[in-house]
């Protein structure tokens, strides 16, 4: 059943099991339990649709680092959470991610990549994501074309892949699962403020909700699972400080540390060799229809040895902000930018985050609209393919790619960002108008993130031009590594101890026996990967876990 609270008579509410989220980590949870006898209550912060007025919770300071987006952006209080909006990227953790790694402080997993793989293979179903198959080998057979015709090299990978979702809304997609059985049930329009224990502050005696108009709705449950993401997980369990001064799960005070996004970075470029021809910069289909995309890795063996975390860097087009670069396509996007969401327009505008990056100059429209007009014919036929394959397909091209001038691509960098105590999310004195503190993001990059960035460049560039492949084009006091929007890891992180982490390796907060977290912010290390398959894979652990540990 699906239950508005704005309209719901009942003050109190009893269930066996209270998730705090309806995005995927809480969808995938209750999804898990629809053939249970156990009562399932989903509580979400929004409704079926966006509703503005609920952005405002979202909103709070930055630290001294203005290369992270704003709060607000990215995020979404409704049905299905950021799923709404994501771009359907799969890629799940490599063995070396899960790794002690004496170059990188705080980083280890008290699990293994063998512990996810079954989970990987389920979330990829979830995330309609065809097969669990992340290999050109497996995915397209011996007889692949190669990546760079001719390339090879022993510390760069070149047979990795992407998946691409549809992108699956997950609200929109599994919603009927709340029709579908009395036993699990979803409570919209309800924002959770407050997790209240008990008197020896060993267990949840229960969550205090609020509607906009300050309803109160007061929920007991036998276990609870907070499922709201890397920002507002911590910040309430920092707010329910009544009974313990810290917060909830924050004895060891590691409640919002050790906060982590994925370095973005776009300063270098590859020239590759005319004789290169046939690169594979698009994207590709696999048999089942499902989109893929290559890109340049560095081999584990070359991470240990060079001390650098996972990288990856995909073949991208020149900065569409640059008239110069004399490609109509590249200019209608620039010119188009406002139709774009905020979220994603600085891939096209020379802007951070939204914002123009020089506001004393009025930029010239002229040369884009000249470059246009010369190109008509060509962009009147890209127009086309985004019509037909992005706007109106079920399963649509994920981005724009285009074909490098002058056999030249920009490198669109995703990288791992150490873990780091001092990079953390704290809470304000500042309420929102349900009375609960605002946050301040304090996000922090080190040399070790930089280093990252730069060697993993420097051995791309070695190696191509070694092979007379081509060269690399990279000034590095022009790196910047950017937080990449959307990725909010690492905040309430796993460990095999309450001294170094916030929950055990079975999702439960140490100190307290019936509450358990979904989601990136149990992420020990960043990895290169987009959090949503992980996310996904871990919350089937979890709901597996629950299961058998039913008392």
């Amino acid at each position: 059943m699906i239950i508005d609270a704005n309209s719901h008579s009942n003050s109190e509410i009893e269930t066996d099991i209270c998730i705090v989220g309806a995005g995927a980590a809480g969808i995938t949870i209750a999804n898990e339990f629809l053939s249970s006898q156990r009562n399932i209550l989903v509580v979400e912060s929004g409704g079926q649709k966006l509703n503005k007025d609920l952005n405002d919770l979202f909103v709070g300071e930055i630290g001294s680092n203005k290369l992270h987006p704003p709060i607000s952006l990215y995020r979404r209080r409704v049905l299905g959470g950021t799923t709404s909006v994501w771009g359907g990227r799969c890629v799940p953790y490599d063995d070396i991610d899960f790794e002690t790694r004496d170059y990188i402080p705080n980083s280890g997993w008290p699990i293994t990549l063998k512990d996810l793989i079954p989970y990987y293979i389920r979330a990829n179903e979830l995330c309609e994501a065809g097969a669990y198959e992340y290999t050109t080998k497996e995915t397209f057979g011996d007889n692949t074309k190669d990546f760079i015709p001719g390339f090879i090299s022993d510390s760069i990978k070149t047979d990795s892949l992407e998946r691409f979702s549809k992108p699956t809304d997950f609200g929109k997609r599994y919603q009927n699962i709340f029709k579908a059985r009395d036993n699990l049930n979803l409570l919209c329009n309800a924002t959770c403020t407050k997790i209240a224990v008990n008197k020896y502050a060993n267990s949840v005696s229960g969550l205090e909700l609020k509607t906009l108009d300050h309803r109160e709705i007061k929920i007991k449950a036998k276990h609870y699972v907070l499922a709201m993401g890397g920002l507002e997980t911590p910040r309430l369990m920092l707010a329910s400080n009544d009974i313990l001064s810290n917060g909830v799960g924050n004895n060891n005070d590691n409640v919002g540390r050790y906060y982590m996004s994925h370095l973005s970075d776009n300063s270098a470029s590859v020239a590759f060799d005319k004789k290169i021809t046939n690169i594979i910069y698009d994207y590709e289909r696999t048999t089942d229809d499902i989109y893929c995309r290559r890109r340049l890795s560095i081999n584990p063996k070359f991470q240990h040895s060079n001390k650098v975390g996972n990288f990856i860097a995909r073949l991208h087009y020149p900065k569409a902000w640059d008239p110069s670069h004399g490609n109509g396509i590249l200019s209608a996007l620039y010119l188009a930018k406002a139709l774009i969401q905020l979220e994603y327009r600085t891939a096209f505008s020379n802007n951070t985050w939204g914002k123009n990056s020089d506001k004393t100059k009025t930029p010239n429209i002229w040369p884009h609209i000249t470059n246009v007009v010369s190109d008509l014919p060509a962009t009147i036929n890209f127009a086309q393919k985004i019509l037909r394959r992005r706007i109106l397909a079920d399963r649509k091209l994920p981005s724009v790619t285009l074909k490098g001038n002058n056999n030249t691509y920009t490198l669109d960098v995703n990288a791992e960002q150490s873990p780091n105590p001092n990079s953390r999310i704290t809470i304000l004195e500042k309420k929102d108008k349900l009375g609960v503190p605002r946050i301040k993001v304090d996000w922090q990059t080190n040399d070790l993130d930089l280093h990252t960035v730069k060697r993993s460049l420097e051995i791309i560039g070695e190696d191509l031009k070694h092979q007379s492949i081509g060269e690399l084009h990279l000034d590095p006091n022009n790196i910047q590594l950017r937080a990449q929007g959307g990725h909010f890891i690492g905040t309430t992180r796993m460990s095999d101890n309450i001294e170094n982490g916030v929950v055990d390796s079975n999702c439960k907060v140490f100190g307290l026996d019936n509450l358990y977290i979904a989601g990136s912010s149990v992420f020990c290390t960043s990895s290169h990967a987009n959090p949503t398959l992980t996310i996904v894979a871990l919350s089937l652990r979890l709901a597996d876990h629950m299961r058998a540990a039913r008392r």
